[in-house]
């Protein structure tokens, strides 16, 4: 079963919008610096001045209110009534002769026309104008020649047969014939023969007039039945899965005659299989200058690429079954892959990590206290890993880094590396991405505390001002680490670690291989 390494939470800053990982350190970190010391003056500054906007707002609405009823609350003695306050008195009476008007109205009692507008009532119907189509007559042919002529609208001449048929004639000149499936769902009779026998397997042959089957019909037949019997096998995926056929065999119905045979139909299903993530690894374990562990996978016997070779930086976990697959999973391309590991047997544990566990300080220190993972140590491990690929015979290498290696994988183009691809980068300085002396791919997380936007945003900057290939492949629904240690359950995430691998694959053979 695949193990995964499960992220630690993260914490969100509500002052500076962004993610920190969910650790004191960290936490501390974050809010020791500057940005988070003025994303929370700032938010105080907003915070009073909303208040003192607020309580504006209240008294204006207040005063408003005071104003519009005509108060004015200038003196102790008593409210003041505004000179163009209208006197009780008045609006009282005016508010209970509109009310009467409302009672009349409901009551079926008409309303004077003054009073209508006032009352949103709409008025009664009124003639403006008036207009005699027709005057009384005897009714007789005087008449009916007025209305003749009075009577307005179209009028359609009488259709003669010849019309008739000069406008079916035209007609026919441009109609489609009605198709089954197109301007009809229903299949005409005597027309689903064909179709229930190609969905049973067999292909009935036209006969000629004479009983013969028409040699060209056969030489048809023949040429289809050789191309579907000699089709090369379809070459196995780059995923290293195995294609599966299945063959049916063709039922033969004889009709008339010896010579009248059925077409074979086969039908082949190919399925690829996805990116092995579990079994046992093919490789070999070794030991570089007898102290550097380091896991070999050779290409499989046929498939190598002679004077190729791929240096596999892994992430903090180090060489594990996820890391000794994914190498093996190189090698059936072709390219001999060593994985290194870059912390002098000190990686970090899957799933048993001790309590208090800080990443920081193990890579300052380790685990013991007395074995750091910092450059001035793992550069040397880098160097010999290079040195001794290169001594199996290797001339063009590739290297590929995840996670922690990634760095290395971009510092180390002046001691050896031709092209490079990492995944999820970490801790990579922006002067040793501007060093690089050979194409870059990059595949990168949506959420990714060491890798955020800001940085691959500058990433781009800089790769650009260096001139050499690059690539920078953004996949969503997926967290730091996903090129190694995905839940293969979750579909994205699988999805994701599968194109990660491709990407890598297709870069090197466009890359290391252009001189094939």
């Amino acid at each position: 079963m695949t193990e995964y390494w499960k992220a630690s939470p993260n914490y969100w800053c509500k002052h500076c919008a962004v993610f920190v990982r969910d650790t004191k350190l960290e936490r501390q970190n974050h809010e020791a610096t500057a940005k988070h010391q003025n994303a929370i003056k700032r938010s105080l500054r907003d915070l009073h001045r909303n208040h003192e906007r607020e309580e504006r707002d209240k008294e204006r609405a207040r005063r408003e209110i005071d104003r519009l009823n005509g108060v004015v609350t200038t003196s102790s003695t008593g409210p003041l009534r505004l000179g163009r306050a209208s006197a009780p008195g008045s609006s009282s009476k005016e508010s209970s002769l509109k009310k009467q008007r409302e009672q009349l109205a409901e009551m079926g009692v008409a309303v004077p026309e003054d009073f209508r507008g006032e009352m949103a009532i709409p008025g009664d119907w009124t003639v403006t104008s008036t207009r005699v189509i027709q005057s009384a007559g005897d009714g007789g042919a005087n008449d009916e020649k007025k209305a003749d002529k009075v009577a307005t609208g179209v009028r359609k001449r009488d259709e003669k047969e010849e019309d008739k048929e000069e406008e079916e004639a035209v007609k026919g000149l441009f109609k489609k014939p009605r198709r089954w499936g197109r301007d009809s769902r229903k299949i005409p009779e005597g027309e689903d023969e064909e179709l229930d026998a190609l969905l049973s397997g067999t292909v009935k042959l036209k006969k000629a007039e004479g009983g013969d089957v028409k040699s060209e019909d056969q030489d048809e037949v023949k040429a289809e039945e050789d191309a579907v019997k000699m089709e090369p096998e379809t070459r196995a995926s780059v995923l290293g899965g195995e294609v599966k056929e299945e063959e049916g065999e063709a039922r033969v119905k004889e009709e008339g005659d010896d010579n009248a045979g059925i077409t074979p139909v086969v039908f082949k299903k190919r399925k690829p299989k996805s990116l092995r993530t579990k079994g046992k690894p093919t490789g070999k374990l070794t030991k570089i200058d007898n102290k550097i562990d380091a896991y070999v996978a050779t290409p499989p016997e046929g498939k190598a690429r002679n004077g190729y070779g791929i240096l596999y930086l892994p992430d903090v976990i180090g060489i594990w079954q996820n890391s000794q697959l994914m190498a093996d999973l190189f090698a059936e391309q072709g390219y001999v892959t060593v994985v290194l590991d870059l912390f002098n047997g000190d990686p970090v544990k899957l799933n048993d990590k001790p309590a208090g566990f800080d990443i920081m300080t193990w890579l300052k220190e380790g685990t013991d206290g007395n074995n750091p993972h910092t450059v001035p140590y793992v550069d040397p491990i880098v160097e010999a890993g290079i040195k001794y690929i290169k001594g199996l015979g290797v001339t063009k290498l590739g290297a590929v880094g995840y996670c922690f290696g990634a760095k290395y994988v971009v510092r180390h183009y002046k001691n050896g590396i031709d092209v490079g691809f990492v995944a999820h980068p970490s801790f990579v300085e922006e002067d040793e991405l501007a060093a690089i002396g050979g194409p870059l791919s990059i595949a990168a997380a949506e959420t990714d505390s060491i890798f955020p936007s800001d940085k691959r945003h500058k990433s781009e900057v800089i790769l650009k001002a260096t001139k050499k290939p690059y690539q920078i492949n953004l996949f969503s629904g997926v967290e730091h680490g996903f090129a190694v240690r995905a839940d293969l359950k979750v579909k994205v995430q699988r999805f994701a670690r599968e194109q990660a691998f491709l990407q890598a694959v297709a870069w090197f053979d466009n890359y290391l291989l252009e001189d094939q």
